[in-house]
């Protein structure tokens, strides 16, 4: 029984490698303790206490419609499509179709309105922005002249 528990163990460690493991003596002294053969006793192991490693936190999508254009032109609309946009780990991505040329883009927190913008003279931006919890609002503009509005919420 010990040596199949033991033989599990170490199949369980190499199979979550993302997991830490502690251990420590349930008696107080250093490591676990033995039973002789053919004993009934309890087995005296060492406690072990599985945490998770820190991952990043997955990336929230950030869906973007196109904005309500105040000067409306009835010319042709370019036919890129509209931008992938996510936060992750306190950055806001938004990767542009490969004609755009330039992206500008506002990141605004709804509860004290505090902004934060960039631009990138290319179809990709990164913008740091703050993890806090709360509902943020995303405006960009891309180099065809269209915009783009999103919402996020960080809980």
């Amino acid at each position: 029984m010990k040596l199949n528990m033991k033989k599990l163990l170490v199949i369980a460690l190499a199979l979550m490698p993302s997991l830490s493991i502690n251990t420590f003596a349930q008696d107080g002294g250093e490591g676990g303790g033995t039973i002789p053969p053919g004993s009934d006793e309890p087995l005296n192991l060492p406690l072990i206490v599985i945490r998770p490693r820190l991952v990043p936190d997955e990336p929230i999508p950030i869906p973007i419609t196109p904005a309500p254009n105040p000067f409306p032109n009835p010319g042709p609309r370019s036919a890129a499509q509209a931008p992938n946009c996510y936060f992750q780990d306190g950055v806001v991505y938004i990767d542009a179709d490969a004609t755009i040329t330039y992206i500008n883009a506002k990141v605004t927190r709804s509860a004290d309105a505090q902004v934060w913008s960039d631009a990138a003279a290319t179809n990709t931006l990164a913008i740091t922005v703050s993890p806090d919890p709360g509902e943020y609002h995303l405006q960009l503009t891309l180099s065809t002249g269209q915009s783009y509005q999103g919402k996020y919420i960080i809980e």
